[in-house]
């Protein structure tokens, strides 16, 4: 992929482009898919009409893990161990993405050992002042994120799927509130999508010798995924040039 930007044949020239390119493109990544105005107004404005018609309303995120497979650590026994993912069924990074139903993404974790807990991660975020959310508004994600609320500035709960509590299968409320609940979550698992539709992701398992370069790669991608069409039309037909305002301002 670097080597056809730029028209590069040679590895050890593509190898010190990288060097100097990919950082910056981490960079640019990082504009582009870290977001500091995600406010109450742009909460609202930015707020689709499928969630108003499933009576979810002051979302104010989506919430997803994603775990890409990686190659094993065989000299450091710690590391292997903490590189297995459950999720995939092999040494991985896991990060935690953060967005808004219409499928603009504002904040997403580093890459981190593919062991650790989810909920780990939204607390890490969250001690590092990076989930501060209008007060009253309210998330979607699944099982996982469960009981995350207190990790929020401003205690943010989370709408997940229903828990089968008692019995041996659920009632028609149960099913149909889950039901909603995947339907208000697809926005985050298609911008996932897009994000490993990258060349540098696709399908592959990543390579020991890019470790030093992952996260550059995975703030590219999120925000290159952001740079498309909104997955879920805002009810507000003024988004777009709301969204060029807010942004111009900051």
């Amino acid at each position: 992929e670097i080597a056809g930007i730029f028209g590069y044949k040679s590895p050890s020239t593509v190898s010190s482009v990288v060097k100097v390119w990919v950082p910056r493109w981490g960079e640019v990544g990082e504009d582009l898919s870290i977001l500091p105005f995600i406010d109450e107004r742009t909460i609202n404005a930015l707020e689709t009409t499928k969630l108003k018609n499933l009576s979810l309303e002051q979302i104010a995120y989506l919430i997803d893990g994603k775990d890409f497979k990686a190659d094993t650590s065989r000299k450091d026994r710690v590391i292997n161990c903490a590189q297995q993912s459950s999720k995939v069924h092999h040494s991985a990074f896991r990060i935690i993405t953060w967005g808004l139903p219409c499928g603009l993404t504002y904040e997403h974790t580093n890459g981190f050992l593919g062991r650790v807990a989810e909920k780990k991660l939204v607390k890490l975020w969250a001690e590092n002042g990076r989930l501060i959310l209008p007060p009253g508004y309210s998330g979607i994600g699944d099982k996982g994120f469960h009981g995350t609320a207190g990790y929020y500035v401003n205690c943010n709960t989370v709408i997940t799927p229903a828990f089968l509590w008692k019995g041996i299968q659920f009632d028609p409320k149960q099913i149909g509130h889950s039901l909603e609940c995947a339907q208000a979550r697809y926005s985050i698992e298609t911008f996932y999508s897009l994000v490993t539709k990258r060349k540098c992701f696709a399908g592959k398992i990543i390579d020991r010798n890019h470790f030093p370069y992952f996260d550059a790669l995975l703030h590219w991608s999120h925000g290159r995924a952001n740079l498309y069409r909104p997955m879920q039309t805002p009810d507000d037909k003024n988004f777009e040039r709301f969204f060029q305002e807010r942004t111009m301002n900051n």
